[in-house]
């Protein structure tokens, strides 16, 4: 026999969580998390950043997310509550983790209306462009186009969705007879849909 051990590759440094700062009060469900870069080992071609964050308000992990290094930036969507964020760099195994960072999401009630579908349009055949009136409470809009029979057994099947902080957005689609609908939305949760406006994308399929 012969006894061997193995040394992973991991980076030295840990991060510094540069937003959110500890102990501040968000009023927005999206935000941006950011910290300071460390300096990988150039043994190993490459190094992630592991963002993990701690809902103290229930006790579970609201998101574990993995970035690749340079970039030092990820987009949240937080509901009510406090949590804790800590990050730390990883390449064959990861090094320290940065000091803890907690704050406070506080959020006003879900929004009550429906937002109204201004536009809805079709370009290049299969290029959607939808537009919409703003709601009282919202930071967030959740946009669905759905075939009415492009499911299994010609159920109803979404076929786009997106999620925006804008009152705007452009998805491909498929071809054929749909309807897009819109919720306001914080992270609080969503309210009731728009009114259905029809499209009917000539193709072709993106």
């Amino acid at each position: 026999t012969v006894d061997f051990t193995t040394n992973l590759i991991a980076p030295q440094g840990a991060p510094s969580i540069t937003s959110p700062s500890n102990g501040s009060v968000l009023p927005s469900s999206t935000n941006t998390i950011s910290w300071t870069a460390v300096t990988p080992d150039p043994i190993l071609p490459s190094m992630t950043y592991e963002v993990v964050i701690e809902n103290l308000s229930n006790g579970t992990t609201e998101a574990q997310i993995s970035v690749i290094h340079p970039s030092t930036t990820v987009i949240q969507s937080f509901g009510s509550g406090s949590y804790e964020l800590k990050v730390r760099a990883c390449q064959a195994a990861c090094g320290p983790f940065s000091s803890p960072s907690s704050f406070t999401v506080v959020l006003p009630p879900v929004p009550a209306a429906a937002p109204v579908i201004t536009s809805a349009n079709v370009t290049g055949g299969n290029q959607l462009t939808v537009n919409w009136t703003p709601v009282t409470n919202a930071d967030l809009y959740q946009v669905q186009v759905v075939q009415p029979s492009g499911g299994p057994g010609r159920s109803a099947l979404t076929v786009a969705a997106r999620q925006t902080g804008f009152l705007t957005t452009t998805a491909p689609v498929p071809p054929g007879n749909a309807s897009i609908v819109v919720a306001a939305c914080n992270g609080n949760g969503c309210g009731p849909m728009s009114d259905p406006v029809s499209i009917n994308p000539p193709g072709p399929a993106p």
